[in-house]
Order: C-alpha cells, then structure tokens, then sequence
C-alpha cells in the first residue's frame, strides 16, 4: 500500500481558493464574511509566498567581496570575502523571506 503524500501548503491554498466561503455547522451552514475570508485568503497566500523559498541576490564589490541582499524585501543580509564564507540564513531577519542559497 502507498503511504498518502502529504499535501503542500501550496495546494492547501489552491484548494482553500476553490470553495465557497461557506461554513456548515451542525444544524444550519454559516455565511462566512466575504470582506473576513478575503482577508483571511489573502493572509494565507502570503504566508505560502514567503514559505517558498527565494534566491539569495548577490551583488560583488570591490573585487572579491560579495554582498547577499533578500530577494523579497532587498535588505542587506550578510557578506562573504576571499577568506570567510557568508553566514547563511534560512530567512530573511527583515521580513522572513524563506532563502535559498
């Protein structure tokens, strides 16, 4: 037997983005707030946005030193030279970006 696949976040949203914003309860279904679920949406899909990891902008000066910005918010992250590697970080610390080296 196949062991399910679980689902991304990606197409949790995809699917979220499908279905009416009606809500079935026990004994009735509920209208949920158009402008409230929009917003909700919306709220999703840049939490997926900024979980999809981006590349990391580089931008070289003076000969051998690079300087790594966010590709989202293009924050200065970190720089690397000739003798030290950059220190990599999983997200921006400006405005969370998941980064991909």
């Amino acid at each position: 037997m196949l062991a399910e696949r679980r689902m991304t976040a990606k197409e949790a949203l995809d699917v979220f983005g499908n279905i009416p914003f009606i809500i079935p309860t026990y004994s009735y279904i509920e209208i949920v707030n158009p402008i409230k679920a929009k917003t909700a949406f919306n709220v999703l899909k840049e939490l997926v946005e900024r979980d999809t990891p981006m590349k990391v902008e580089h931008r070289y000066k003076l000969g051998k030193i690079i300087d790594y910005y966010c590709p989202n918010c293009s924050v200065y992250i970190c720089f690397s030279d000739s003798v030290s590697e950059p220190v990599k970080y999983q997200h921006c610390p400006e405005c969370g970006q998941r980064l991909e080296w």
